[in-house]
């Protein structure tokens, strides 16, 4: 797993033997990796700096480079930006989210881009956060309330309302799981929402079963890694890094000396 921090870089876990391996640690407090994404077969490394916009990073070297495109290499078309998420789409693409409303489909290797053209009414006056693969074709996108979800082979807005009245006026964080077998959702200071068989019931875990002090209460779901068909792995804001196994339903907290409590991003 790869964990991203404020100010302390990336870290590395295997969640087999809990070694731990740490990248980037004396970034400076104003430049740090909000969202990550890698493709460890060709050691591509690509993540966004506070307002700066799109970087690759090569982790070897402790480098990182602004993106541009092939066609214009002198040029930086998300300079300035905040990139809010990465979700990969295929083994060449990638959509990013950016705070300013752009959505943008990425490929890293041909160094091209293409905005997506998305305008609904459901997103006037709300913040763009990042957008999730829940199907091989769908993405959610989510914002400051709600979300909807995008076809991404068809390139159209697919109609989710079933969600926004289970989850009308709560803050989504980040999304997991897919459309066929349930979505699992983090929430804003309230825990995690699991959806039952994608039939629109769901159960929140907030405290583990058999011991109600290992709780997320009044923490932010940052981000989900399932690493096997049981286990996910959840990072929160203000309460660090927690596991929870599906068949047992049991919630615990990962504790270890390199990852601070607040934790930006997992994948």
């Amino acid at each position: 797993m790869w964990i991203s921090f404020k100010k302390h870089g990336l870290i590395s876990v295997n969640p087999d033997n809990f070694s731990t391996k740490q990248y980037f640690h004396n970034l400076k407090s104003d430049r740090y990796f909000s969202r990550i994404w890698f493709e460890p077969e060709n050691g591509l490394y690509l993540a966004a700096h506070f307002n700066d916009g799109l970087y690759y990073v090569d982790l070897e070297k402790e480098t990182s480079t602004p993106f541009s495109p092939a066609d214009r290499p002198d040029s930086r078309p998300f300079e300035g930006k905040l990139i809010k998420g990465f979700i990969k789409i295929d083994d060449n693409s990638f959509c990013i989210t950016c705070s300013d409303g752009g959505i943008y489909i990425v490929d890293p290797y041909a160094r091209t881009y293409k905005k997506l053209d998305i305008n609904l009414p459901s997103m006037k006056g709300r913040e763009l956060r990042r957008a999730f693969r829940i199907s091989d074709s769908h993405l959610a996108i989510v914002m400051n309330r709600g979300f909807f979800i995008y076809d991404i082979k068809k390139m159209e807005v697919v109609e989710s309302g079933h969600y926004d009245e289970e989850f009308g006026g709560r803050s989504i964080h980040c999304i997991a799981g897919n459309l066929e077998s349930g979505l699992i959702f983090g929430l804003q200071s309230v825990g995690v929402a699991i959806e039952q068989d994608a039939g629109f019931r769901f159960s929140t875990v907030v405290k583990d079963s058999a011991n109600p002090k290992t709780s997320m209460s009044g923490s932010n779901v940052t981000g989900f890694a399932e690493i096997n068909d049981t286990t996910i792995w959840v990072s929160t804001r203000v309460k660090g890094l927690f596991w929870y196994t599906r068949n047992e339903g049991r919630l615990g907290r990962f504790d270890h000396p390199l990852i601070p409590d607040e934790i930006e991003h997992i994948i």
